[in-house]
């Protein structure tokens, strides 16, 4: 209820995540980036985990592959803004996470 496109999707990526199950594969969720990254540097414009996989960890899935490939393209960046209420919470997760862990790895040294 955040974003809306008036216009073609054709200006964006979509990357999928699906789960493999016995009887094929079922879409659990997606996020988009931008095709053209020139005017700014977010790295993903939109996610969304289906309710169903919603609290399995999906979310933060579809983050890390957005700055995995933020990465390899050389061009880090954040979110698009704004973010939904839930995406604002796995954001917060996502990145409390990984902070928890450098300060763990730094304490075993």
């Amino acid at each position: 209820d955040h974003k809306n496109i008036y216009n073609s999707i054709e200006a964006f990526f979509f990357y999928c995540l699906c789960e493999v199950k016995e009887d094929g594969f079922h879409f659990v969720g997606y996020f988009s980036k931008d095709k053209i990254r020139v005017i700014n540097s977010n790295n993903l414009s939109c996610i969304l985990v289906m309710p169903f996989g919603q609290r399995t960890g999906y979310g933060k899935i579809l983050i890390e592959m957005s700055y995995a490939l933020s990465m390899i393209e050389d061009k880090p960046g954040g979110p698009e803004r704004p973010l939904s209420d839930l995406g604002h919470r796995t954001y917060v997760s996502f990145w409390t996470r990984r902070v928890v862990n450098v300060l763990l790895a730094l304490d075993k040294n």
